[in-house]
């Protein structure tokens, strides 16, 4: 009963990840035609944060589409973010080497970004589904099992989330990106 559940959860969530994926890959495309730092906003939307918004989304949501539906958004952002820091990482480091060619930026996103970044799609897509399905189930288990503790649990697990995403990133803020190497 535990896997065919989990099966059916993961498997709805790699469809709707995979759709969100798509869209913030159009989305960032067209945002960074125009702009060239991601906001600070975005950047805070990191796997503890989207945990922590799964987590909000089991406690809060009894109907199972109304879920699923609030997962997709959760995963749009997961992944525009994602790959507006591959995007913003990639673009200091290669675009005036690109530029200098004869490639113009469009150029350098579609044919340099976006084949480098196919592996940061499946990345984002088999990442979030994975998470996704192992909070739903195992808060669906927490509530069979422990119907009187489950929401403080859950609740307990949340603020863990949000505190982790919160250092996690202060503590990337103040690393120095582009003395990385790849």
């Amino acid at each position: 009963m535990l896997l065919r559940k989990a099966t059916e959860v993961f498997l709805e969530l790699i469809l709707a990840s995979g759709l969100a994926t798509a869209l913030a890959v159009a989305s960032v495309f067209t945002f960074y035609r125009y702009v060239r730092r991601p906001s600070t906003v975005l950047m805070f939307f990191n796997t503890a944060a989207s945990a922590a918004l799964i987590l909000t989304g089991t406690l809060l949501l009894e109907n199972h589409n109304v879920l699923i539906a609030y997962l997709f958004f959760v995963a749009y952002f997961y992944a525009y973010t994602s790959l507006g820091r591959h995007v913003a990482r990639y673009d200091d480091t290669f675009r005036m080497l690109f530029l200098s060619m004869g490639y113009t930026r469009q150029e350098f996103f579609v044919n340099y970004l976006l084949v480098r970044g196919k592996w940061k799609l499946v990345d984002n897509i088999l990442t979030f589904s994975v998470i996704g399905t192992a909070i739903v189930v195992f808060c669906d288990e927490v509530r069979r099992l422990y119907p009187d503790q489950g929401r403080t649990i859950i609740f307990t697990l949340i603020v863990f989330s949000v505190l982790i995403s919160v250092s996690s990133w202060l503590s990337s803020d103040y690393v120095n990106t582009a003395s990385k190497e790849e």
